[in-house]
């Protein structure tokens, strides 16, 4: 009697997807088109136009519907990050013209630190690829002008395949009050870089459209007992190629949000090490001027 072996879907999905999509080039390789692009364009517009009400007085500065849900307030203190969907929910994105929007929310609460804590470290571009490593494998700081920053970001994008890009954003930063603090941060070049290396740039039409568009809004709000940060991060990729939903999608979904965990996740880390760091080499002064 012959036994019947079982195929393990994951090294199996694995490999079909590094096939199709990092295989293929020929077949897989685009840029986005004016359609892609206005209408990932006219989705930012229209989403930035409703957070202008959030930075009214009285306005929904951080997710009142996020905090509220069950056991919110738990999973915070416990240091996790709450995260959800926003758009494209019950698929890989929200569809538009040869592309998919990813749109997620999330929040974490960081106790014990000072809004400017939160600051000076989220501003630290330079050292960015120490606090968010190893998703973020290099950073620089490409200019500062007041409240507005370039920024370059190399970063790591793994689930199944392994992609490496070179980023480069304009943030914007502005504070509403004494206790409250936004930004806003746009992709004005995404450059996918060939397999196996950290330094070759592919040319825009060999992107294989795994990520072309980052956008993130970030707000940072100072309460008693430590501060909340939150961050919003609309994203656009390639469709998925016909025949390969059944494989994809579920993968492709799965990045965004692992994704903005773990970003959230990784500056509560740095910032209550810090905190840790700050507190200890106090407490050595102290010793040392009392002669202890």
């Amino acid at each position: 009697m012959k036994r019947r072996v079982k195929l393990n879907p994951i090294p199996f999905a694995a490999a079909v997807l590094a096939a199709q999509f990092a295989g293929a080039p020929a077949t897989m390789a685009a840029e986005p088109s004016r359609a892609t692009v206005h209408a990932y364009d006219d989705y930012l517009r229209q989403a930035e136009a409703r957070m202008e009400h959030d930075y009214l007085p009285g306005g929904d500065f951080l997710s009142r519907e996020l905090l509220a849900e069950p056991g919110a307030s738990a999973k915070l203190d416990s240091g996790s990050a709450l995260v959800r969907c926003v758009a494209g929910c019950n698929s890989s994105g929200g569809h538009v013209p040869g592309g998919l929007i990813h749109d997620w929310l999330g929040v974490v609460f960081i106790p014990g630190v000072s809004l400017e804590q939160v600051l000076a470290l989220v501003q630290d571009y330079d050292h960015s690829a120490a606090y968010y490593a190893p998703n973020v494998t290099r950073s620089r700081l490409l200019s500062h002008s007041g409240d507005e920053y370039r920024v370059f970001l190399q970063f790591k994008q793994t689930e199944l395949i392994t992609v490496l890009f070179d980023t480069e954003y304009e943030v914007r930063y502005v504070q509403l009050d004494p206790s409250r603090v936004y930004s806003i941060s746009h992709s004005t070049r995404v450059a996918q870089l060939a397999r196996g290396s950290q330094n070759r740039e592919l040319p825009p039409a060999e992107n294989q459209g795994f990520l072309w568009r980052l956008d993130s809004y970030w707000r940072f709000e100072r309460v008693s007992g430590g501060v909340y940060v939150q961050c919003r991060a609309i994203s656009l990729s390639r469709d998925i190629p016909p025949g390969l939903a059944w494989i994809a999608a579920p993968f492709i979904r799965n990045i965004p949000p692992r994704s903005l965990d773990f970003t959230l996740a990784a500056t509560r880390a740095a910032l209550l090490k810090n905190l840790h760091v700050s507190v200890t080499d106090r407490g050595r002064a102290q010793k040392h001027n009392t002669g202890g």
